[in-house]
């Protein structure tokens, strides 16, 4: 398996609503941008629905939803990369870094050709820099169980994107996002936009985006407000 170089894509703010252009090729992926709900894609977690607040306390719980803090009230409030109005894949980490995230097999593939591996996540729960040191998520990319490259969420309620190259090896692939954090407190993410195509994407600025909702001041309140809450719930149970 040959395995290419991984390279950082623009990142987004939490609220400045950038969206990538329209790939020359078609994605793949079924449902990369999840704006048709929980459909199209696998998952080792458990699904749970997007609201009310609490539904996302469980660890190795997922949703797919518009606002993490919908889910989670000690997460953060972040609009989807797509367009700022969509919606995401949201997960509160497992402890188990066998569990596949998000895994898809796609049909098809022209072997000798390559191809673009790509997707945004984001911190949606502590601040890495914070008082309390909570985890943050390590999200790694495969085809084919070969990995493609690693992302790790260290900013807070911001979109950071990932993208890597691949030279199919067969006529299917076997997509797959694991987590290697195994740590209990932290380790929350969002994933969006998973593009697998012989197109790159291009990441430009909305017009009219909106401002940076989100501070650094904000951002290390609701990351120490998510600590102390979440030792108190554990505590109860």
């Amino acid at each position: 398996m040959h395995t290419l170089s991984l390279r950082t894509l623009a990142v987004a703010t939490a609220f400045a609503g950038l969206q990538a252009t329209s790939a020359v090729a078609a994605n793949l992926v079924a449902n990369g941008n999840f704006e048709l709900g929980n459909t199209g894609f696998s998952s080792d977690y458990t699904y749970s629905n997007p609201v009310p607040d609490t539904n996302g306390f469980p660890e190795r719980n997922y949703t797919v939803g518009a606002n993490p803090f919908a889910w989670h009230n000690l997460f953060v409030p972040l609009a989807d990369h797509t367009t700022g109005s969509g919606l995401m894949f949201i997960g509160n980490g497992s402890s188990n870094t066998t569990d596949r995230v998000w895994f898809q097999s796609i049909n098809g593939v022209t072997i000798g050709q390559r191809y673009f591996f790509e997707a945004f996540v984001a911190n949606v729960c502590c601040n890495p820099s914070g008082p309390q040191g909570a985890a943050v998520a390590t999200l790694s990319f495969f085809a084919n169980g070969a990995l493609l490259g690693t992302r790790t969420t260290n900013q807070l309620g911001i979109w950071e994107g990932l993208s890597t190259d691949w030279i199919a090896d067969s006529g299917t692939v076997d997509l797959m996002i694991l987590n290697s954090q195994a740590a209990l407190t932290g380790n929350d993410f969002a994933v969006d936009d998973i593009n697998f195509s012989i197109t790159s994407t291009t990441v430009v600025p909305v017009p009219g985006a909106l401002p940076i909702m989100l501070s650094g001041l904000v951002a290390i309140g609701w990351a120490a407000r998510r600590g102390d809450k979440k030792k108190a719930v554990r505590s109860k149970s």
